[in-house]
């Protein structure tokens, strides 16, 4: 295996074992198939957001630079004026849109 690093640089690394999800345990297997979760064992020196490659022809995946991917807002409403006029529409305008 190669492991393609954040900097650009390729490293070679060595798989202890491969185990597969099954329910919240795992098994240990072979290989691995398409649409599997797996996870690799033993490769010292990968980090978060590396792609682990073949040797023979390593390619990093693209590197996705993306501050947050969910919010939440927890806390009041702060125009309640605005919800209340909307809950006192009637019900035949809320449908015609």
């Amino acid at each position: 295996m190669t492991i393609c690093k954040k900097d650009g640089s390729q490293a070679k690394a060595t798989v202890d074992s491969i185990l597969v999800s099954s329910g919240v345990g795992s098994i240990r297997v072979k290989a691995g198939s398409a649409g599997e979760i797996i996870q690799l064992t033993g490769m010292a020196g990968a980090q978060i957001g590396e792609t682990v490659a073949d040797d023979i022809q390593p390619e990093p995946l693209p590197v996705w630079n993306r501050s947050t991917t969910l919010k939440i807002y927890l806390g009041p409403i702060l125009a309640p004026s605005k919800a209340l006029r909307v809950n006192s529409l009637p019900a035949g305008r809320l449908a015609n849109g």
